[in-house]
């Protein structure tokens, strides 16, 4: 775990500590933000912030006590996390009935009691009603602390019984500032790639996506000047699914369409593309573009589920090809 919080979350932290400074814990805090912005290890080096005895002028853990020693082995006995099991993407009611039995035991130690669960967007319905009993009858001197990325997906019963700490905008130069510190050179462009999130930048960067980014959109103006077989496209985009491809063919299309409308290039997100964007542009319609925009969005509705990636592929790929 890191020895520090993310810069970007220095709000969080904030407002995480004045509830330690003031010992007013509440029962249940609803933490709201995108995926690979690190809220969970930022929960996590908060909870082992209050149950170290001998923490530092930042308030952070000192690492060398026994709290802090047994926390970093994972045995601390008042923190646990509860998130879906390796392979699944959901929670589901077991480890939500173990923590409730759990909570019907007393803390070890004179320290608040922490408790994460996220994503709690993403729990099964009968784990959230688990979920609700327990915030409803709240542990003297335990927190829980949920995490969500969905706020609309958080059932309307559970997030009104949590505090919630509201989402605060995060700086990017404080984001490009730590993925140059980590050794990316493309430290824009891969922010632009992971839409934002710049965790999900680092694991881009550590794969060289924006080479195979390159590779697709070279191989998708291809498809649309009638260069490239459509299917040979949709086959190779569906081999490259470990990347958020449909997130940046959609701001490929939402850039030509920016593009149409004014030669500004500071609102784009893909700035290092747009001599092809304006080809882009000179080859397809804004009626086509809209089209194709709209339906990209709708195939990454779907790629979660258990929907035929690449028959949906399959046919963007020829909707690309089809001249209007």
């Amino acid at each position: 775990m890191n020895a520090s919080y993310y810069p970007w979350l220095e709000p969080y932290w904030n407002k995480l500590h004045e509830y330690k400074r003031q010992n007013a814990f509440p029962n249940a805090l609803l933490i709201v933000g995108k995926q690979g912005f690190g809220y969970e290890a930022l929960v996590q080096l908060f909870a082992n912030s209050v149950c170290c005895t001998n923490t530092n002028s930042d308030e952070l853990a000192c690492g060398e006590c026994d709290a802090c020693q047994m926390f970093n082995s994972g045995s601390y006995p008042d923190f646990k996390y509860i998130k879906p099991e390796e392979g699944e993407s959901t929670i589901k009611i077991l480890p939500v009935r173990q923590l409730i039995k759990s909570l019907s035991l007393s803390r070890q130690y004179d320290k608040q009691r922490i408790i994460m669960i996220s994503p709690v967007d993403e729990m099964l319905y009968q784990a959230s009603n688990s979920l609700l009993k327990t915030l409803e009858e709240p542990n003297e001197g335990t927190t829980l602390i949920l995490i969500a990325h969905d706020l609309a997906k958080v059932p309307a019963t559970i997030r009104s019984r949590c505090q919630l700490i509201s989402s605060y905008s995060s700086s990017s130069v404080s984001m490009l500032s730590w993925l140059e510190e980590q050794g990316c050179q493309q430290s824009q462009a891969y922010l632009n790639l992971a839409n934002g999130s710049p965790l999900n930048a680092e694991q881009l960067w550590l794969s060289n996506a924006v080479d195979s980014r390159n590779e697709v959109f070279e191989m998708f103006l291809g498809v649309v000047n009638q260069k490239i077989d459509p299917l040979a496209f949709s086959e190779r985009c569906f081999k490259l699914k470990e990347y958020p491809l449909s997130i940046w063919i959609s701001s490929w299309l939402a850039d030509a369409i920016v593009l149409s409308s004014t030669k500004s290039t500071e609102s784009l997100t893909n700035t290092d593309l747009t001599s092809n964007l304006k080809i882009l542009i000179n080859t397809l319609h804004l009626r086509k573009l809209f089209a194709l925009f709209d339906e990209i969005l709708e195939i990454s509705k779907f790629e979660a589920g258990q929907v035929n990636q690449q028959l949906l592929l399959d046919k963007f790929a020829i909707n690309c090809f089809a001249k209007d």
